[in-house]
């Protein structure tokens, strides 16, 4: 009776092994669609947006498409409440030309600068009468609740956090310290990225960066925040040539569509796994493609005196 029953297993493990095997492939029945992408910033008046059609080639290569998918004429308008927004066709030089010939098209307008909490609408009709829609909330700005005065003495880590309005809303920091240098009665400001903390990978000592997240809170290695002091004046002796004027902190903020997007294509990834069953994210009525928006904000971050102080720099006399 075992055996009987370790045959019929083994002849349906069997035949499950020869189905897929014979039902397998890549690609999937192609269906035309049209793709909309467009990505609304509250740090400019000009906001830019494309229109694609999907193709296919023969075979698994889709470099092997040489023919521009773009969609050249279609009405574009985005609306702001009662107000509209016309988005005009244009087209620069494009840079590489190994595989598109035609300049890069586009659609433009550079009449409108969002604020945040805009609802925006915009909406694509096409020749042939089609239209796509989609609708975007630009996301709101934060404030800083982290440590102020860093890094605290005795301590290997510190804290940059802020108080955001959404739980859902993405970021990507990056911590810098602002700092002026003067030589020859002339004053130049610059800045320096500083790592969150550096790691070992492949024998060779690398800076780590905050990615793309959710997360409010990262926690910062003070031994980076010394290299990137450290670094400031290199080998110059000169240090009382530099002033600190203090440490910024750099959020690009964006909305619930893209924060999707981006968890759709990532999830629970990490840099060494290779995702099979990617999702096609989109927000776009009656195609493809992501209507988002997104916005900048600089944050102020002190350092403590004695700290700017043991590098022998100047401490900014009006932070």
């Amino acid at each position: 009776m075992k055996k009987y029953i370790l045959l019929i297993f083994i002849i349906a493990v069997s035949f499950a092994f020869f189905s897929c095997e014979e039902n397998f492939s890549p690609k999937a029945e192609f269906k035309e669609k049209t793709v909309v992408n467009c990505i609304i910033r509250g740090d400019t008046t000009f906001q830019s947006l494309t229109i694609l059609n999907s193709y296919d080639v023969p075979g698994y290569d889709a470099l092997l498409n040489t023919e521009d998918p773009f969609i050249y004429a279609a009405d574009v308008r985005m609306w702001q409440g009662d107000s509209v927004f016309v988005f005009q066709p244009g087209e620069v030089a494009r840079q590489d030309t190994s595989r598109y010939k035609t300049p890069l098209k586009y659609y433009s307008t550079n009449l409108f600068r969002p604020s945040q909490r805009d609802s925006l609408e915009i909406k694509v009709i096409l020749l042939d009468g089609k239209s796509l829609v989609a609708g975007t909330r630009l996301p709101e700005y934060v404030a800083y609740k982290g440590e102020k005065g860093i890094p605290f003495p005795g301590s290997d880590y510190f804290i940059l956090s802020w108080e955001g309005n959404n739980s859902y809303t993405s970021y990507i920091p990056r911590f810098s310290v602002r700092y002026k240098v003067t030589e020859n009665n002339i004053s130049v400001i610059k800045k320096k990225i500083v790592a969150m903390r550096y790691i070992t990978r492949a024998g060779e000592i690398t800076p780590y960066y905050p990615k793309f997240s959710t997360s409010t809170s990262f926690q910062y290695a003070r031994q980076a925040l010394d290299s990137a002091f450290y670094s400031i004046s290199a080998n110059n002796p000169n240090k009382d040539n530099y002033t600190i004027l203090g440490g910024v902190l750099e959020l690009i903020i964006f909305d619930d569509n893209l924060s999707r997007y981006y968890s759709s294509l990532n999830g629970f990834l990490d840099d060494y796994t290779i995702r099979l069953d990617e999702s096609d994210y989109t927000n776009i009525q009656g195609g493809l493609g992501i209507f988002g928006s997104m916005l900048k904000q600089e944050l102020f971050v002190g350092f403590q005196e004695d700290y700017i102080k043991s590098f022998g720099y100047k401490v900014n006399a009006n932070p």
